[in-house]
């Protein structure tokens, strides 16, 4: 089945990406428009980008859209299903929405969206007239789902299909055989990690003033792997405390991605609570792809922290408690056995129910059911 992919020339940390692209599968084409590149001047500069996104991506979907072609609305930008939805209406094609996160809610509990109720409300029903009307929506998890069908979305237009990792490319690793270890002088260290963003939706607060109490164990190094928003900040900060035990490194290359993985003990995944069905963090997956056992910061009654008790893959503690944090780290020291055996249920929870494989299936019965019999052969953009 042929596949074109309309995205933007931006890449995630706001740079261009290189006119020359990798090698594609045969019926793959990647089209990317222009759009501006002020995300780093903040939420004006964002809105910016995303808004000549809309336009130029709009523009190119609606050249491309052949009727009865399934337009996949993908958010990161939000509310993306909004223009994609008037195309697939004009072209007499299919729409499917996948959320990755719901817009405008996020903005709302985080205080970015503009102070006009009238505002908020009128794009929450764009936003929901667009989920009604699509054919399906694609959820992460059982909370996204609630929170989907509480905007009067039918349960049959709804679907969890939730994010993965690819087991084949992210896989646990020794140690001592582990480069990254020895090139970040991590040898003979309980290493804690954090990799990824640390955006908005990241409370790091519990984390330093649980790190206070481990400020005189050497042996204990809070790595920091990634960027975002608040990256700069949380260093700031941890240079006023005076905590030496942090190290923070930026994003790796891909190439390395399962090294990086690798080199923690045990991973921290973080998720302010009042955005429990907002966002699912899709780091879990690979960090149980890769064997390691996580400690989830939030909602003890959220989708991660669901996940974590159901496979035994690690533990959850609630924000704003460091010091059930620090009992937290101490019991995962002092149990290897214990800590290693929730690493290796993460591991086999994602080979039997998070792969690549499982998440390909899934989104072929869901094209399979939208596709008109003896015609599979329609192109699927991706907008």
């Amino acid at each position: 089945m042929p596949v074109a992919v309309v995205c933007s020339r931006n890449s995630y940390q706001g740079k261009d990406v290189e006119k020359s692209l990798p090698a594609l599968p045969d019926g793959i084409e990647v089209r990317r428009v222009w759009c501006s590149k002020r995300g780093h001047l903040g939420l004006i500069g964002k809105a910016l980008d995303y808004l000549t996104f809309y336009i130029t991506g709009t523009i190119e979907l609606f050249r491309i859209t052949e009727s009865g072609d399934i337009l996949v609305a993908k958010t990161d930008p939000p509310l993306i299903g909004i223009p994609t939805k008037l195309v697939a209406r004009l072209k007499n094609a299919r729409q499917v929405n996948w959320l990755q996160d719901v817009f405008p809610e996020i903005a709302a509990e985080l205080k970015m969206f503009p102070r006009r109720v009238g505002l908020l409300t009128i794009t929450k029903a764009l936003r929901n007239r667009s989920l009604r009307n699509a054919d399906v929506n694609v959820v992460l998890g059982e909370r996204m789902h609630d929170k989907v069908a509480g905007f009067g979305v039918p349960e049959s237009k709804i679907l969890v299909i939730p994010n993965w990792a690819d087991e084949n490319t992210i896989f646990p690793l020794r140690s001592d055989t582990n480069p990254l270890k020895k090139e970040w002088n991590l040898q003979g260290k309980f290493v804690i990690g954090y990799s990824g963003n640390l955006g908005r939706a990241h409370e790091y607060q519990t984390v330093l003033d649980a790190a206070e109490s481990f400020r005189q164990s050497s042996e204990i190094v809070f790595l920091w792997i990634g960027g975002g928003v608040k990256f700069a900040d949380m260093k700031d900060e941890v240079k006023q405390r005076g905590l030496s035990n942090f190290l923070f490194r930026g994003y790796q290359d891909s190439g390395r991605l399962i090294e990086s993985l690798n080199v923690p003990d045990v991973h921290l995944v973080i998720l302010s609570p009042e955005l429990e069905g907002l966002i699912v963090p899709s780091k879990f997956y690979g960090i149980a792809a890769a064997g390691r056992p996580v400690i989830f910061i939030g909602s003890k009654s959220g989708e991660i922290a669901r996940l974590v008790k159901q496979y035994n893959c690690g533990l959850s503690v609630e924000t704003g408690d460091p010091k059930e944090l620090v009992r937290t780290i101490r019991w995962v020291m002092e149990h290897d056995e214990e800590r290693k055996a929730m690493g290796e249920n993460g591991r086999e929870m994602i080979v039997r129910h998070f792969s690549r494989r499982n998440a390909h299936d899934a989104w072929w019965a869901l094209i399979e059911r939208l596709e008109p019999v003896g015609v599979l052969h329609r192109d699927t953009k991706v907008g």
